[in-house]
């Protein structure tokens, strides 16, 4: 602030802009106070409405003309005030606070003389029509956040628990301090007040002690109020939407690409209506635009969202508003394959869409069930499922809990697609055991009751689709994985065979190169695991060229028969070439997946093999040690 008032010979107007609590007049307040003998007079004038700036410019023209008419009239009152800012020497110091209307102020402002104006608003359109230089002043970054909550709670020292209350809160000042006399005042721990914050949001915003300890005219929960008091109906309810997103960077496609499915929303299709919505919301300090040059992206701040979900007000809409943050999700969130395949082509796409689908899973226990018809629901779920799927694939943190969610929704009865979704969440949750060495006995029960239920649908629907009969398939397919593990050879080999036999009956590797290889490899394990060397390189060697030729080889199935090829190219005493494909795997693995990803220790478990077979141990010790290191991080 100081930098921007630069000590000139005329009037300078510096706009102070954000939402209420943000810290506007405090900051106007520590400037003045700093740098007080900077200026010969120092004028503070409420700007609320026209009547309490009228009345503080009464008051000061009876501080500066002693023994004045109290009662003197307005008009002479404010022209008295700008005439002595105009010729006195000295610089001085006006500050218009909380203005709401431009017209309210902008013939009292002064334009002669030497001194600065500071200008604080909610409104960004006033802050930019009455300068163009100008503060948005955003939340306390994690220190500044820790460090104000400590001040008032000194007795709690978990920085990562701070740091999780000041990002809940967005960083807020006021939400910060409110809720920092909350713990004072009710001896609660930052975890009961994280807690608190996403169940009962209400009753802790509008707590009267907590406010009462604050010199804040507003409860946090008023404050959330008035900011959103300025907003048409609609763009209110546009608003309700997308709270239920990721508030971070919520990308502008979503509602281009979405709102076109949404009757209630149906408005904004025409681009004019949106960007008018938007702007609206901009201009009342509710988002921001994000600096990613890659999309327009703008952001809500967190106290908004935390308050929209738990505003009363608001409850009654919440499954309309979640129905139709699902509609616009779905539209833009890559689905899984119906026949088994991968989604690795579509990585791109869930890695901007994921943290939505998880932000509508933490926000799904605040809808009411009862409302949440049958149509949103399996949307819901599909969603999920697909989030799941798109996760497993690329090993991402998580992945378990929100399968087990897909299950709790079919529980439910969201699903209305004949077991179809239902038998894929098996699939997934049964492929995340096979991952574990302690969990891969539990996987055959999983896989077994999905080769059930294909049963089951194959003999109650008629015309068997080629799509449900490649699902039989893969369901033979993947109970046969988990006989494999558990040393089953014979069983499992006949069960790859009858997976291949049904593919056979419904094309061939020109058709379904994908489908054909994923068979080539698998049988290619039970021949390693028997001793049949040769052949199993045989049909590793083909399962690779189709696989990798159809997916590409950056694909997760792809680096997997890859991997097991150098294991066998290894076996064969072909020791090159299987440093060759692992290193090769190893470095696909380490640009396309999470650093948690089981397959990375895998690829090092690989070299560390190679190395040790061809007599290079310090190579061979140190692939064993991030090996270690890697497991050791993961478990931790």
């Amino acid at each position: 602030m100081a930098q921007r008032l630069p000590e000139v010979k005329d009037v300078r107007i510096l706009s102070v802009g954000g939402i209420g609590g943000a810290g506007k007049t405090q900051v106007a307040l520590e400037y003045a106070f700093r740098y007080k003998q900077h200026y010969k007079g120092i004028f503070w004038f409420r700007a609320e409405t026209a009547t309490t700036l009228q009345r503080d410019f009464v008051q000061i023209y009876g501080a500066l003309e002693r023994g004045s008419n109290p009662n003197m009239d307005v008009d002479h009152a404010v022209q008295f005030v700008k005439d002595w800012l105009s010729r006195t020497g000295g610089p001085w110091l006006l500050v218009f606070d909380n203005v709401k209307k431009t017209e309210d102020i902008i013939d009292y402002l002064p334009t002669f003389g030497n001194g600065a104006i500071i200008v604080t608003t909610r409104d960004r359109n006033i802050a930019v029509r009455l300068s163009p230089v100008r503060i948005d002043m955003e939340g306390f970054n994690v220190v500044e956040a820790e460090s104000l909550l400590r001040l008032i709670v000194p007795q709690h020292q978990s920085s990562t628990l701070a740091a999780e209350v000041s990002e809940e809160l967005g960083g807020l000042p006021l939400a910060i301090t409110h809720v920092s006399h909350f713990v004072r005042l009710s001896g609660c721990s930052l975890d009961q007040l994280l807690s608190h914050l996403k169940t009962h949001t209400n009753r802790l915003f509008s707590n009267m002690s907590c406010a009462s300890c604050i010199p804040y005219p507003l409860t946090l929960e008023k404050c959330c109020e008035a900011s959103l008091s300025s907003l048409s109906e609609h763009t209110l309810y546009l608003f309700g939407v997308l709270v239920f997103f990721q508030v971070d960077e919520i990308p502008k496609t979503l509602l281009n690409r979405g709102c076109s499915q949404v009757f209630r929303l149906e408005r904004f299709t025409d681009e004019l209506e949106l960007d008018v919505a938007i702007g609206s919301l901009e201009g009342s300090g509710l988002i921001d635009w994000t600096q990613n040059p890659a999309m327009q992206a703008f952001r809500i701040q967190r106290v908004l969202k935390l308050y929209t979900l738990g505003c009363p007000n608001t409850q009654p809409r919440h499954s309309k508003m979640f129905s139709d943050a699902v509609t616009l999700l779905s539209q833009v969130f890559p689905s899984r394959s119906p026949d088994g395949g991968t989604m690795f082509e579509q990585w791109a796409e869930c890695v901007t869409w994921l943290p939505h689908v998880l932000s509508l899973k933490e926000a799904f226990p605040r809808v009411s069930k009862d409302e949440l018809d049958i149509t949103t629901g399996s949307k819901y779920l599909e969603l999920i499922c697909n989030c799941a799927y798109y996760m497993w694939e690329c090993s991402t943190e998580g992945t378990e809990e929100v399968a087990l969610h897909a299950l709790d929704l079919c529980a439910r009865g969201l699903e209305c697609n004949q077991g179809s979704i239902i038998a894929d969440v098996f699939t997934l949750l049964g492929s995340l055991e096979l991952q574990g060495f302690h969990s891969r006995s539990r996987c055959l029960h999983q896989f077994q009751h999905v080769l059930d239920m294909r049963l089951s649908s194959l003999a109650t629907v008629r015309g068997h689709t080629h799509t449900r009969r490649l699902q039989l398939a893969n369901a033979y397919n993947n109970k046969g994985v988990a006989l494999l593990v558990q040393g089953e050879h014979g069983q499992a080999l006949a069960l790859f065979q009858k997976s291949l036999d049904l593919k056979l009956e419904l094309g061939n590797q020109e058709t379904m190169p994908y489908e054909f290889g994923l068979s080539f490899f698998n049988i290619s394990q039970v021949q390693a695991a028997q001793g049949l060397l040769n052949e199993a390189l045989q049909n590793a060697e083909e399962a690779l060229r189709l696989v990798e030729g159809n997916n590409g080889p950056d694909d997760h199935r792809s680096n997997q028969i890859r991997c097991t090829l150098a294991n066998l190219l290894s076996l064969c005493d072909r020791m090159n070439e299987g440093l060759e494909l692992h290193t090769r795997t190893l470095e696909i693995r380490s640009r396309v997946l999470s650093p948690r990803s089981n397959d990375i220790g895998v690829s090092y478990s690989g070299l560390s093999r190679v190395y040790h077979g061809m007599g290079r141990l310090d190579e061979a010790l140190y692939y064993s040690f991030r090996l270690l290191l890697k497991r050791h991080a993961n478990y931790s």
